[in-house]
């Protein structure tokens, strides 16, 4: 496997979520779709990193598998749906089965919630294709 692709593809889900992923959440907060403000900057154990950072890291965990995964044409109109459907459903999955339980962080799964959880991460997926196109661009991958 290219180490070069990982890195990129960390890189891009790592930037994706700061841009993409809160920057989506920062509208929704200030249209009052949400109650909670983005770029949270409560530390996370156990290294008191900033939480938004912390989830950047993961979004860039996240961003490996589609740069591994996903063939990178950006003029085909399947990757760019293939980003979508992996960001809007995997991560959120991951989060609410796994993460949100392990941190006993309660949910209140409604249609709005889920559709929401699926359209943001599905925009950091969108995001990560992005930036996975601008390295193409000045790199050769």
């Amino acid at each position: 496997m290219n180490k070069k692709i990982i890195f990129i593809g960390f890189i891009a889900g790592f930037i994706s979520t700061i841009v993409f992923h809160q920057g989506v959440l920062e509208i929704l907060f200030q249209f009052g779709i949400i109650p909670k403000a983005p770029y949270a900057m409560t530390p996370t154990k156990p290294f008191a990193i900033p939480a938004f950072i912390s989830l950047a890291f993961w979004g860039g965990i996240w961003g490996i598998i589609p740069a591994v995964i996903f063939k990178h044409n950006s003029v085909k109109f399947a990757y760019w749906l293939k980003l979508f459907i992996f960001g809007g459903v995997f991560p959120p999955l991951c989060a609410a089965l796994i993460v949100f339980p392990l941190k006993e962080i309660a949910m209140n799964y409604t249609p709005p919630t889920i559709f929401l959880m699926f359209m943001i991460n599905a925009i950091w997926g969108i995001g990560t294709g992005v930036v996975i196109q601008v390295f193409r661009r000045f790199s050769r991958f």
